[in-house]
C-alpha cells in the first residue's frame, strides 16, 4: 500500500510481488519488490510462568507452542488468568536497515496478549491481527521478549466441576471465597453461582499459539 514520507510517495511490501501506482496526474509507476528477507521464526524454546496459588506449577519449559490445554498437567490444562511468556534471541541483521521496519507477529493467541521487549512495554493486542510494529524496541545482538497472555475464565471452571465439594459450595457462599482467600485449599480456584459448564466440558484453547515471527516490512520510493 502507497505511503508518503515527506515529499516521497513509498509503497510498503510485506513480501515479494509488483504493484503499479497511478499518480495524480495519470501516469502509472510500477514498483517491484524480489529480496525480502527472511522472517526469524520464534515457535520454539519458550519458557511460561504462572502466578502462585492458581494450581498451575510456578514455570514449565516448552519446546515448541501449544495451548495450555494440550498440556499433560491439569493445573496447566484448566489454568484461567494471566501466564507470561518469555525468551531471548539474537536480531539478524536482515531485519533491519533505513527503509526497512520490523514486525512481529504472534499468530494466533487465546486470548489477549501484551508485549514487553527489551524491559519496554510496547502494546496491548486483544484482536486480529495480534501484530505489531516493534523497530524501536529493538536492539542489536540479544533481545528478551515477555508476552502477557490472558485466556479465558470457563478453563478454570470447567477444571473445578471435575471436584467433589460440600454441599455449602454448592447451594451458598463458601467459606473461603467469604473469607477472600485464593482458593479453596481442596483443588477449587474459583467459584459461581451459576453453574454454566460442566466436568465434561472441553477446555477452550488458550495461550500463545502462533506462528510466532518477527518479519520484515521494506518501504520503496515511487519513482
Amino acid at each position: 500500500m502507497p505511503v508518503r514520507r515527506g515529499n516521497e510517495l513509498l509503497v510498503c511490501f510485506e513480501r515479494n510481488g509488483q504493484v503499479s501506482v497511478e499518480l495524480a496526474d495519470g501516469s502509472v509507476r510500477n514498483v517491484k519488490m524480489d529480496s525480502m528477507p527472511a522472517p526469524l521464526e520464534l515457535n520454539e524454546a519458550w519458557r511460561l510462568a504462572f502466578p502462585p496459588d492458581m494450581g498451575a506449577p510456578a514455570a514449565i519449559e516448552l519446546p515448541k507452542l501449544i495451548s495450555w490445554t494440550d498440556y499433560p498437567d491439569n493445573g496447566v490444562k484448566y489454568f484461567s488468568g494471566t501466564a507470561v511468556y518469555s525468551k531471548e534471541f539474537v536480531l539478524p541483521e536482515r531485519l533491519t536497515g533505513a527503509d526497512r521496519r520490523t514486525i512481529l507477529d504472534l499468530g494466533s493467541v487465546k486470548n489477549l496478549a501484551e508485549v514487553e521487549l527489551n524491559g519496554h512495554k510496547v502494546a496491548l493486542l486483544w484482536k486480529l491481527p495480534f501484530a505489531v510494529d516493534v523497530t524501536g524496541f529493538l536492539q542489536p545482538g540479544k533481545n528478551r521478549l515477555v508476552i502477557r497472555v490472558t485466556n479465558l475464565w470457563v478453563n478454570r471452571l470447567i477444571g473445578d466441576e471435575q471436584r467433589t465439594v460440600k454441599d455449602e459450595e454448592i447451594n451458598g457462599w463458601p467459606k473461603w471465597v467469604l473469607a477472600d482467600l485464593p482458593n479453596s485449599g481442596t483443588g477449587r480456584y474459583t467459584f459461581s453461582s451459576w453453574k454454566g459448564w460442566t466436568k465434561d466440558d472441553l477446555p477452550f484453547p488458550s495461550g500463545l499459539l502462533g506462528p510466532v515471527v518477527l518479519r520484515a516490512v521494506e518501504l520503496v520510493k515511487v519513482k
